[in-house]
């Protein structure tokens, strides 16, 4: 992910546009840092959803803290039982065992930071894009390879 010389001495360095861009499910995603780049530590992408994309089905990590920061547009967001509309500036920590979900009920895009600790996750959207390119209709029927992928990366459906 970092340049040669950033990366010898542990700094991760990238200007505006760098990092590892991914398409799926209605959101482009640029990883800007991975589970890899921190020793495991932490991960974070910047991310951008379409206007009235319906989000993922609600779930919770066991391990996995996640917190958004909202750049642009309004993210919907349910956690447990409570809904709220995340505008640009707000800032959300879900813990872990927290069922959650997000999307975007607006006419405009929705843009926002998403910070993960422990590190990792970046992979599970890796293998997840390549899972959706590589099935002729998604969601698949036989939804065995995508609940192992959750599982494997701390993604529990609920």
């Amino acid at each position: 992910m970092a340049d040669d010389a950033a990366a010898r001495d542990g700094c991760i360095l990238l200007m505006p546009g760098e990092g590892k861009p991914l398409s799926f499910a209605g959101i482009s995603t640029v990883i800007k840092a991975t589970g890899a780049d921190t020793r495991g530590a932490w991960s974070l992408i910047e991310s951008t959803v379409l206007p009235h994309f319906d989000g993922f089905k609600p779930h919770r990590h066991r391990k996995m803290t996640e917190a958004f920061y909202i750049l642009d547009g309004i993210l919907t967001m349910q956690l447990d039982d409570r809904r709220i509309r995340a505008t640009p500036g707000s800032f959300v920590v879900i813990p872990p065992g927290m069922v959650h979900t997000y999307s975007n009920e607006e006419a405009a895009p929705a843009r926002y930071l998403l910070f993960m600790s422990p590190g990792g996750f970046d992979q599970y959207l890796v293998k997840l894009a390549e899972m959706i390119r590589s099935e002729a209709v998604w969601p698949p029927a036989d939804r065995a390879g995508l609940n192992a992928l959750a599982e494997e990366y701390d993604a529990s459906p609920e």
